[in-house]
């Protein structure tokens, strides 16, 4: 059975060139070698206004599985690597940081990854300019949580280099033991983390100094 075309051209084939964001040059092309009814142009606007809905409503579905940040979190900083000092006000406070920080590092790698699969999976649309600004915005943020998410882990990364030390390693060795620890893979990709919210933030001022 033959499948059903719109302007010469089959369904599918705009359907691939929609989500993988070449619909721009099969509209040039679907105008340079046809001349067809308005109604067939119609149909086309019609079936892409589809395509856009269903694919907000994916990413709305979607959404609705991210973690939420605690907007009414105290700021003051407290010890996470002394708690015994702390009340039982001051523990719930570093409860609620510390859900934030993970929330926060949730957040900004489900957009990397989701930036990542927009570029490189075939059957999706690449993100549009108003998108990517709308990443670095979320991204900026979340900025202040990752900082304090990489310090944090860096802390407890340190604490094992002195704990290798205190059992009689020299400094040297006591660090290199620390970098096969899961203190300092944790940081490591925190600190990675940063780098890369850091590195699309500033391409991003780049590219749309106007914009952002």
């Amino acid at each position: 059975m033959e499948e059903s075309k719109i302007c010469g051209t089959t369904l599918s084939k705009i359907r691939k060139s929609f989500f993988t964001g070449k619909i721009d040059k099969l509209l040039i092309a679907i105008q340079a070698n046809g001349d067809y009814v308005v109604e067939e142009y119609n149909k086309l606007a019609n079936y892409l206004e589809t395509l856009k809905s269903h694919d907000d409503k994916l990413s709305t579905d979607f959404s609705r599985f991210l973690p939420k940040l605690d907007e009414n979190e105290d700021y003051s900083i407290l010890d996470e690597l002394n708690k015994e000092a702390l009340s039982d006000a001051e523990l719930a406070e570093l409860e609620r940081e510390s859900k934030n920080r993970s929330n926060a590092t949730i957040l900004a790698n489900h957009i990397l990854k989701s930036l990542f699969m927009r570029y490189h999976d075939k059957t999706q649309q690449s993100p549009s300019e108003e998108e990517l600004l709308d990443m670095a915005f979320e991204l900026l943020s979340l900025e202040y949580y990752l900082r304090r998410d990489a310090l944090y882990k860096e802390r407890l990364y340190r604490k094992k280099i002195v704990e290798y030390e205190r059992q009689g390693k020299q400094r040297k060795l006591a660090e290199e033991a620390a970098k096969t620890s899961v203190e300092y893979r944790d940081y490591a990709l925190a600190e990675g983390l940063m780098e890369m919210v850091n590195e699309f933030i500033l391409l991003s001022k780049k590219r749309y100094k106007n914009n952002l």
